[in-house]
Parts: C-alpha cells; structure tokens; sequence
C-alpha cells in the first residue's frame, strides 16, 4: 500500500485477524507461517519488549525511490515489508498469507519457505524500486520518486503464483463470486485490487507477480533452491525436481507430461509430497485415474480382423485359395488369444 497515513481506528481488523486465526486453529498452521503473521501484528501493535529499542515509524520503514536508492537506506527493503498502514490493510494480507503460507511450508519444509520469505521480500522491493525508477525518469512524474510503499502484499503476490504453479489447474473465485482460471486468479486480483482500492501499491504488487514468474520459470528458481540448500540441506524435498521449471512453457500454471502409448502419465516438476498425505492421496487417485483410462483406451481398440502372420503360422492354406469362414474364425480366435496374454 502507498503510504499516506495511519487512522486511529478501532481495531476491528485485529479482531477478525484473530478470530481467523482461532476458526483455523493455532496448532494446523506451521510455524513459519503462524511467525511471520506473528511479527507483523507484534509490529502493527508497537507491543514490542521495552528493551531501549522504538519500533519504527512508517515513514522510517516504507520503500520509495528516494530512500532507498538516493538516501541508501536498504533496510527499507526488507523492513517496509513487515509494516501496515491500517488494521485492515493488516488483516486481509495476513488472511490472504495465512492460506497460501499453509499451503506451501507443507509443501517446501518450514526452512525452505522461510527462505523463501526472505528472498522474495528483498527482490520484490527491489524490483518495485527499479521500476518506480525507470516509470519516473521516462515520464518525468515525480511521484514515481517520492511515493512510498508499505506492506507484505508483494511477497503474497509472488506466494500466490508459487502457489498456483505447485497446484492442478482449476477454478479461483476473486472475492469468493467471481470465477476466473487459476493461472490468471493473480492478474485479475492485481486490477480489481487497483480498482477497489486506488491508494494500493499497484507497482508492488505487479513486482511481486513478476518475482513469483521469476522463481517459477525461469534458471533464477534453481540459483535460489541452491542457495537455498546451503540451509536446508540438499536432500529438501523442495529442491527436487526445480531445476527443470524454466523449460515449460505457456501460462503459469501445474503441468502433466505425456508419454508414449502404453505408459503411464507423470506429473512434471511436481515437489514431494511425502509431509502432505492429503496431496499424496489426490495424486494417487488422480494416478489411478489415469491409468485406468489408458487401460480403457487400450481394451477399446479390436485387433485387426486378419494378420498375415496369424495365417500364416495358425492354419496351411493350399495356394491360391481363397480362405474360407473356418479360416477366419481360427485366424481371429488366435489373434485374440494372443491380445489378452499380452494384456
């Protein structure tokens, strides 16, 4: 959110913030996720331990042009993240990094997604920053320099098209009514996010879209995972299978490969599951699923009415006669003996 200024209020977004949080249940969301939501709020409500240190004032803490390329203050690109103008700006990020973080810590591991976090909230503000620099020197706007930005809203933004990669295609409902295709669901809240609420960092959440493409493919997602693996180890089931992310092409969005005829399908590039077993047993049935279709395809085809070889190894057959009904009758009782031994 572009800084203005932080209203009084009552409260009222900490309060569905929490009771989120108890509808959930504290002990189903994984720690980094239930952490990062943690200091967030902490910082929100100036609650901090007095131990001589002042929680920041946004107008220290928020991101622009001015301050962190021309005054080099780069902390600004990791703080500014962390810090909300209003209760409400508060909650519906936190209830919108609630869902995905959950979703994807199971997936990656609570060290991975930590890093994650890290990376993304350094590269989305930097690129927020590069391009409120280049839109400024082309038009001459000196807004560009000078608005300054607030919020966790362009790391969820890169979460969500992480998230939307790890998942089958389907249907999203932007504001639980209006149904749009999962792989464009982070396109269509960027506009109606800029609509519903012009004072939004349009450029932050567009930087955040365009790190999560970033992560997802293109070489970038793999130089993370290996950086990454320094942390978590190389043997994180995150890092499985990432290095090949930037050879699919067309829309973000999950991926199944086709193999040759009388094999089974794969799902390409998909991260293990063995910490998630509902996503374990969804791939299974969708495994099974396939291959029973592939079994049904194979059983459909009839073999063909005559095979020369068949007539000739079944039956002699003097020459120059036409067979007979008894020939073919012999020639398709033993083709057929011959398809379900194979099968």
């Amino acid at each position: 959110m572009v800084l203005r200024r932080r209203g009084g209020g009552s409260n009222f977004g900490l309060m569905l913030l929490l009771a989120n949080l108890f509808h959930v249940g504290f002990d189903r969301i994984p720690p980094v996720t239930l952490a990062t939501i943690g200091v967030n709020t902490i910082l929100f409500m100036n609650i901090l331990p007095n131990y001589n240190y002042r929680v920041p004032h946004l107008n220290e803490v928020c991101i622009s042009v001015k301050t962190v390329w021309f005054m080099q203050e780069w902390q600004r690109l990791i703080l500014g993240a962390f810090f909300h103008a209003s209760d409400m700006h508060l909650y519906y990020n936190m209830v919108s990094f609630l869902w995905k973080g959950m979703h994807l810590e199971k997936k990656y591991g609570s060290l991975h997604f930590l890093c994650l976090i890290v990376s993304f909230t350094a590269i989305t503000n930097i690129i927020l920053v590069a391009i409120s620099y280049g839109l400024g020197h082309h038009t001459d706007q000196l807004h560009y320099f000078t608005d300054c930005a607030v919020g966790f809203s362009g790391v969820i933004f890169a979460l969500k098209v992480v998230a939307t990669y790890v998942s089958p295609p389907g249907t999203s409902y932007i504001m639980n009514f209006i149904p749009v295709s999962s792989r464009y669901a982070c396109w269509a809240e960027l506009l109606l996010i800029q609509v519903l609420v012009p004072n939004s960092s349009f450029i932050g959440h567009l930087a955040g879209i365009l790190v999560g493409l970033l992560y997802v493919k293109t070489p970038i997602g793999s130089i993370l995972d290996s950086i990454f693996s320094l942390v978590t180890g190389p043997t994180s089931s995150s890092n499985r299978g990432h290095h090949h992310r930037f050879q699919s092409s067309g829309t973000t969005g999950y991926r199944m490969q086709t193999r040759s005829r009388g094999q089974n399908y794969s799902h390409r590039n998909q991260p293990s599951t063995n910490n998630d077993d509902e996503d374990a047993e969804l791939q299974q049935a969708i495994q099974a699923s396939l291959q029973e279709s592939n079994r049904q395809r194979s059983t459909a085809t009839a073999p063909p009415l005559v095979d020369h070889n068949d007539m000739n190894s079944n039956y002699y057959r003097p020459p120059n006669q036409m067979p007979s009904v008894d020939d073919f009758d012999k020639v398709r009782q033993a083709r057929l003996a011959r398809f379900l031994q194979n099968h």
